[in-house]
């Protein structure tokens, strides 16, 4: 019953619900990740989007569009949306949803999304490209790092584990660059960080107290966490550096979302 609720708010959100609807069941029913994406409207944040039924495009359209899971603090809000123009950097941008969803509530007049999953490179450009509050972007088609190197990247399908894996030479993962993220979140405004554990080596880098972002949502992960205790780590970092914190929650242990900023 929630699942079929969920896909009932998700659908309505998009220009066409019942073709929605209809394309999903039917792509679960082949209980395999559909191929090709469908395009929708989705009018309340101005943008064209392309999603893969099927897969985890749409529950994470349900979480960032429907459960609005992305949406700042209202002192972030109450700031940024009074600004000409907001500069966004987006390490692990996935398809672009987040950013598209941020864009309807504060002006962007200049974004840089890093993703480095050759299956979900298309649908971002094409959702930024259909984002109509975004200004000038640009697609870094790597890891986000501390450095400019190389790493094992577990690559699952179509789904959002896909993480760093040093040393791993399986046959799912692949060798991919990583590149320096500082020259970019040195000229940001507004950050995400949702890199599957490649946070760490950014907050554990002393340029990281020197950003000059003012407000910044991390997703921190036990995957590579240098300690025990993740969530401590993160706030740890993050009010070292000087921010404020205001937490999303901890939905599993060593798993959780931070909103930071900067009065």
């Amino acid at each position: 019953m929630k699942r079929a609720t969920a896909l009932i708010q998700t659908a309505r959100v998009t220009d066409r619900p019942a073709t929605f609807i209809a394309r999903e069941v039917a792509a679960r029913g082949l209980r395999a990740a559909a191929d090709g994406a469908a395009s929708y409207t989705l009018e309340d944040f101005a943008c064209d989007v392309h999603l893969r039924h099927g897969t985890i495009d749409i529950p994470l359209l349900f979480d960032i569009m429907v459960e609005r899971s992305y949406e700042p603090p209202v002192p972030v809000l109450e700031s940024e949306a009074l600004r000409a123009g907001v500069r966004v950097v987006d390490l692990g941008a996935s398809i672009g949803l987040a950013s598209a969803f941020l864009a309807s509530l504060v002006p962007i007049s200049k974004l840089v999304a890093y993703e480095p999953d050759p299956m979900s490179l298309p649908q971002l450009k094409a959702n930024l490209a259909g984002c109509r509050g975004v200004g000038d972007w640009r697609v870094v088609e790597a890891c986000a790092g501390s450095g400019d190197h190389e790493v094992d990247v577990l690559l699952d399908g179509r789904s959002r584990f896909s993480r760093i894996v040093p040393g791993d030479r399986s046959p799912r993962s692949r060798r991919l660059p990583v590149v320096d993220a500082f020259p970019d979140l040195q000229e940001a405004d507004v950050a995400k960080i949702d890199i599957e554990g490649g946070e760490w080596e950014l907050l554990t880098d002393p340029r990281f107290r020197d950003l000059p972002v003012r407000a910044l949502l991390l997703e921190y992960h036990r995957w590579l966490c240098p300690g025990p205790d993740p969530r401590k780590l993160a706030i740890d970092a993050l009010v070292s550096a000087g921010f404020v914190i205001w937490e999303a929650g901890e939905h599993i242990p060593g798993f959780g979302e931070v909103w930071a900023w900067r009065r």
